[in-house]
């Protein structure tokens, strides 16, 4: 989800994960909480595993369990500091 306001960069990371092999990937815009950077968050811990993966396809370092944030999927917020 596009939450820094850069144009296009969902849909940019989208296709970086889609060509890195995953699947069900969607480009939408963020609006929830306010976040200091970009952050894979993932719902349960049987999702960890993939979302470090998520995370190291798309060079985002901070990756955090959160139901309330992932609701049974793992969601990408980028934000000013992702550089497709």
């Amino acid at each position: 989800l596009n939450g820094g306001g850069v144009s296009g960069g969902a849909a940019k990371a989208a296709a970086k994960l889609t060509a890195a092999g995953f699947t069900s990937v969607t480009a939408s815009n963020y609006g929830g909480a306010a976040l200091s950077a970009s952050t894979v968050f993932y719902a349960t811990p049987a999702e960890a595993v993939t979302a470090k993966a998520v995370g190291t396809a798309l060079g985002i370092a901070q990756v955090k369990e959160s139901a309330t944030q992932a609701s049974g999927a793992i969601v990408v917020v980028l934000k000013s500091d992702y550089k497709p």
